[in-house]
């Protein structure tokens, strides 16, 4: 009897809705380029770190 109720499904066939997307995206705008300034890589540590107690 088993077998026989598991071979039968009595829910319906499952159809996805249609999505309410828009058709294209807004983009947010581009980021803007980096500045000239150095980097951290380029800054002497005591700069970088700027605590009084590293710099001696």
């Amino acid at each position: 009897m088993a077998a026989v109720m598991a071979g039968c499904s009595l829910t319906p066939t499952y159809e996805r809705p249609a999505a309410p997307v828009a058709a294209d995206w807004p983009a947010p705008a581009p980021a803007a380029p980096a500045s000239a300034t150095r980097s951290a890589s380029e800054l002497p540590w005591a700069d970088f770190v700027g605590d009084a107690s590293c710099a001696s």
